[in-house]
């Protein structure tokens, strides 16, 4: 078997023990198993392990501030007020995954 098949092999198991909380099918479900398989094909899933939770969290900063302002920009123009409620909205949701961030990784240093 050559290197390449037998890489994929472990990360196809690993992707299929994962197949059961997919079950739900609902949206959130959806871009969760995005990221995670994009994540595991893409890094390996031994370097994917390797890796602390609450670095793989990161990337959901990133996510969720490009897609509110591509929601405001979709928006167009609107009043100053309305921007400002948008902006705190946003505000707010980056605010809330730094919070999980700081509790995953406070987790993670108890745990080790």
């Amino acid at each position: 078997m050559s290197k390449k098949k037998s890489e994929e092999l472990p990360n196809f198991y690993a992707l299929s023990k994962l197949v059961p909380l997919w079950a739900d099918n609902e949206l959130e479900t959806q871009v969760a198993r995005t990221f995670v398989c994009e994540d595991i094909i893409g890094m390996d899933i031994e370097n994917w392990r390797e890796i602390d939770a609450s670095e793989h969290l990161k990337q959901f900063l990133d996510y969720t501030e490009e897609a509110i302002d591509t929601y405001i920009e979709s928006v167009g123009r609107c009043d100053d007020d309305t921007l400002y409620h948008m902006n705190n909205m946003k505000a707010s949701c980056l605010s809330t995954i730094k919070v999980i961030l700081t509790y995953v990784k406070a987790h993670e240093i108890i745990r080790s």
